[in-house]
């Protein structure tokens, strides 16, 4: 009967440093999210993350793109004279 006592105990230990160890790791992966998604989705002006930069710079690219137009360089919508 003394062993069935202690064991619970020690389970019930076990269990409340499960909950510790998870608790700490969801910290971990929650600390971690969030610096990456402050480096690549950051909409700030002057820091913007590298997903909205390279995607601005697509879009750009394509409005520039003008039909009919043999252009080399997409940094102005105009068509060499």
């Amino acid at each position: 009967m003394n062993k069935m006592r202690s064991k619970s105990r020690f389970s019930l230990s076990e269990k409340g440093q499960v909950l510790i160890e998870y608790i700490l790791l969801m910290v971990i992966v929650i600390s971690c999210a969030s610096i990456l998604m402050r480096a690549l989705v950051s909409r700030q002006p002057g820091k913007q993350g590298m997903v909205i930069r390279v995607w601005d710079d697509i879009i750009r690219t394509l409005g520039n793109d003008l039909p009919d137009c043999n252009q080399t360089t997409f940094a102005n919508p105009n068509c060499p004279p």
